[in-house]
């Protein structure tokens, strides 16, 4: 989504944009141990908590040292997503 309004790569957005943009998922970094609970603190926070993807639990919080990561590491990161996109469901892809 980022791409398709010319960001690429870690760029910061304001969350006015990230409304703007009310994706269907979002992915953040976590920082603490227990992503799960951090997931659905994250998705309470106001502005958050009225996008599509945080009204549709389909907020992925990954660990910050696996979002970041480089070379081959980045395949479990790719299988992580996929997991928490398969694991939410979306329109095109309904799971639940």
């Amino acid at each position: 989504m980022a791409a398709a309004h010319g960001i690429h790569g870690h760029e910061k957005i304001d969350l006015e944009q990230l409304l703007e943009w009310d994706p269907e998922f979002l992915v953040v970094p976590c920082y603490v141990g227990d992503c799960g609970k951090f997931s659905t603190e994250f998705a309470s926070r106001p502005g958050i908590a009225g996008t599509h993807a945080a009204r549709e639990g389909r907020l992925l919080a990954i660990p910050a040292s696996m979002l970041f990561a480089t070379g081959r590491a980045m395949l479990a990161l790719t299988e992580a997503i996929h997991q928490g996109i398969t694991d939410a469901g979306s329109p095109r892809n309904p799971t639940r």
